[in-house]
């Protein structure tokens, strides 16, 4: 048994975020070992979550944001107890908030940074030395399904994520296209892997669900993260007026986004987004997490690409999924059964 330590996103309230970290957490556990995610806490990167959020945009910013705080107190609020509710309930976190010397002198056989967009700079305010693991411990150190999220990123700093990166015994990534870009950044092997999300079956997750559906009848699910495209609010709300279902949308903003009937529940949590989502009639979603559970749970489910869509495609192209209309689920769940062999056996193998 190896004592590991995760460095991941595990104070996001995002539902992907979280429900990656209790993926990687479990899975590790799965295999035999004491795994911890080390509560590593950046104010920068986690005030945006808060009820009210700290950060200083200049006097008239400021009341602005405080404003508009004010006005989502109720909703965030609830959002934000349920998310404290599963990460305390779920996820086996350290006893105390530590800061990066703190875990250089930290007693562990194996580090592990991922998944998620641990290495995008942009949404970790600079490369972060816990999330690339450049710090000064001999403990082995790996990175399961990182991800960049743009490669543009990567292009643009490549001299700072070949120094960021070189204390790292076993690299994998999330998407098929970072791999080439980084190993020649580097000079090193990349892996891409599956993630963490994936590496569980639908009975696992469905531990997570529960037997009874949140919410009677039958609805539309539809997820982005933040705001949505004009085109996936025209796909929702056209699916929407051809089937005559209610739309259920997670959003912090209380303004009503469809014509049609809806009902906003950005205040769900983890298990309940799950809940909705895997009792749902249809999925929209721009989301890679909401591919990845439309996938686990064989949903009928529309994609609406993003900008950045290297995250959705590497999922669609290595189980074969379409933007809509899959109907081959025997297929799909084949080759999504191969892909997690593979990637289960590429991580028992790096933490032995």
């Amino acid at each position: 048994m190896k004592k590991i330590g995760i460095t991941t996103f595990q104070g996001a309230y995002n539902y992907g975020a979280i429900l990656q970290a209790y993926a990687l957490q479990k899975t590790l556990s799965d295999m035999g070992n004491d795994v911890k995610i080390i509560d590593y806490y950046k104010n920068d990167l986690y005030d945006q979550y808060q009820t009210f959020r700290k950060k200083n945009h200049g006097l008239r910013s400021a009341i602005k944001i405080f404003i508009y705080d004010v006005y989502l107190w109720s909703i965030k609020s609830r959002r934000n107890k349920n998310f404290k509710k599963f990460i305390s309930n779920n996820l086996n976190l350290t006893d105390r908030k530590y800061t990066k010397s703190e875990i250089e002198a930290m007693n562990f056989d194996i580090f592990v940074t991922g998944s998620d967009q641990v290495w995008n700079k942009n949404i970790t305010c600079g490369l972060d030395d816990v999330y690339t693991l450049d710090i000064n411990n001999s403990a082995k150190k790996i990175s399961y399904a990182a991800s960049i999220g743009d490669n543009k990123i990567l292009e643009d700093n490549k001299s700072e994520y070949e120094e960021k990166l070189q204390k790292l015994d076993l690299i994998s990534v999330r998407e098929i296209s970072t791999k080439p870009i980084l190993e020649k950044v580097i000079n090193r092997k990349v892996d891409v892997v599956l993630d963490p999300t994936l590496l569980r079956t639908r009975e696992e997750w469905l531990k997570i669900v529960g037997d009874k559906p949140l919410r009677a009848g039958k609805y539309i699910f539809a997820y982005s993260v933040g705001r949505g495209s004009d085109e996936f609010y025209k796909k929702a709300e056209d699916l929407a007026e051809k089937t005559g279902l209610e739309i259920i949308y997670f959003e912090e903003t209380r303004f009503k986004r469809f014509n049609t009937k809806s009902k906003n529940m950005y205040s769900a949590g983890p298990s309940e987004f799950l809940n909705l989502l895997y009792f749902s009639e249809y999925v929209v979603t721009s989301s890679f997490h909401g591919l990845a559970f439309s996938t686990i749970f064989n949903k009928n489910v529309s994609v609406i690409f993003s900008n950045k869509p290297e995250r959705l495609k590497t999922l669609m192209d290595t189980v074969g999924l379409k933007t809509e209309n899959n109907s081959d689920w025997d297929s799909i769940n084949k080759k999504l059964e191969e892909a997690r062999k593979k990637s289960l056996k590429w991580l028992e193998e790096a933490v032995k």
